[in-house]
């Protein structure tokens, strides 16, 4: 809340001090403006009807001053304010330029333009911190009745047809001395009901005092005035956008959901991938742990190449049993075998082996099969003779296939396989 209060000044309702509400952000300056100007005083004297009195009780009667820069168009001042003599002071005013009507009571029916042919009067003009007087004549509303003809142009015809009046109830609260405005109360022909969200939602009538339309009306006429409407200009709360506008909102919106929607399919197809080279990682070793496992247990090769060995090892027997014929061998949809098979009699010689192998999947998603075996002799080069073999470098490389389609690159594991048996039987022989 930001208030500014020096002496003698009101702002354009007639407020002291003066004061904006606003809010504070951090690190920023919030400049407000403030309209105000020197305050004005009306002094109004009060003059009873014959045989009537003025009212001096609790509440007297108020003082309403009305203006079209007001926030209702009106405002009332109680006698507290005023005073209750029969000069009453009105302070403080804005000092506008068009000056203010005012009139005795502060109820509905007290406003004289209230009736069909009543009239507020004329405007005193104020200047800043000036005095104005003006006699006005209390009773009901203090209307005064002209004659028709001081108000009629010579242009205009008197009509002596009366429009019907309509009748509603008015309740505007308050205090018990506004209780009579329970009561039912002819109403001037026009709108019961103002539209608050128009221009000229302000309390005033059609036509003045003199049956005159007001000024402004022919530019912003009510809903049941009849005539053209024209265009007036547009709030800056109402402010609407252009299909220039539009379009350019809709096309920045299309582009960032187009980035964002790429990102979000480049980041699924990482995940999938990330996924892929696990899964060849996980069945690559499996692969490589069966081969070396089977090959270091080899005592005799009877064939060999790269993709297909057989030879006997000491595989899943007893200390003193012999050793069993392991096939070791891979398909053309890239699928490791390895089939075992037992001695026909463990206590022959030379041992036989022609019953039926117990044959199990290894791996899977085998490639480049031609370098999954390759032979060495004693110098680390290939060798084809069975019995010149030391070692054997065992290239195992898995690729399965990509649950999202991405290109992932085949997982290559490679390994050293000493096989002392095979160099000790041949020696042996």
């Amino acid at each position: 809340m930001n208030t500014t209060s020096p002496t003698g000044y009101v702002d354009r309702q007639g407020g002291q001090p003066t004061s904006q509400s606003l809010g504070v952000t951090a690190s920023q300056i919030t400049r407000v403006q403030f309209d105000y100007n020197r305050a004005a005083t009306l002094s109004v004297g009060l003059v009873a009807p014959s045989g009537s009195v003025i009212p001096t009780g609790t509440y007297g009667i108020f003082m309403t001053v009305a203006n079209s820069n007001l926030a209702v168009g009106y405002k009332s001042y109680r006698q507290s304010a005023t005073g209750s003599g029969t000069t009453r002071t009105i302070t403080p005013l804005f000092p506008y330029a068009s000056g203010y009507q005012v009139w005795a009571g502060d109820c509905a029916d007290a406003d004289p333009a209230f009736y069909s042919g009543g009239s507020r009067g004329g405007r005193p003009g104020q200047q800043p911190g000036g005095d104005h007087h003006r006699q006005r004549r209390p009773g009901r509303g203090g209307r005064d009745r002209p004659q028709d003809h001081h108000h009629r142009r010579p242009d205009q015809r008197r009509h002596r047809q009366r429009q019907p009046r309509r009748r509603h109830r008015l309740y505007l609260g308050g205090d018990a001395h506004h209780l009579h405005d329970h009561l039912e109360r002819p109403t001037p022909p026009g709108p019961a009901v103002w539209h608050l969200d128009h221009q000229c939602h302000q309390r005033r009538q059609d036509r003045d005092g003199h049956r005159h339309p007001r000024p402004g009306l022919d530019r912003c006429p009510g809903t049941d005035r009849g005539g053209p409407v024209t265009a007036r200009p547009r709030d800056p709360g109402q402010a609407g956008i252009t299909m220039v506008e539009m379009a350019v909102v809709v096309a920045l919106l299309g582009l960032i959901l187009t980035m964002a929607f790429q990102g979000l399919v480049a980041y699924q197809r990482a995940a999938a991938g990330a996924d892929t080279r696990q899964d060849n990682l996980a069945q690559a070793r499996t692969v490589m742990a069966v081969l070396t496992k089977d090959l270091r247990t080899a005592t005799e090769f009877s064939a060999m190449s790269a993709t297909d060995v057989t030879f006997t090892g000491l595989l899943n027997t007893a200390a003193t049993a012999p050793a069993n014929q392991l096939h070791l061998y891979v398909d053309t949809n890239g699928v490791l075998r390895e089939a075992v098979t037992t001695p026909d009699d463990p206590n022959a010689s030379p041992l036989t082996y022609t019953g039926t192998p117990t044959t199990r999947v290894v791996g899977q998603g085998l490639v480049s099969t031609s370098g999954l075996l390759s032979f060495r002799d004693g110098s680390d080069a290939v060798t084809t003779s069975l019995t010149a073999v030391t070692s054997v470098v065992v290239t195992v490389s898995v690729d399965l296939p990509s649950r999202s389609g991405a290109d992932v690159p085949p997982t290559v594991l490679t390994s050293r396989v000493f096989v002392p048996n095979v160099a000790a039987s041949a020696s042996e022989a």
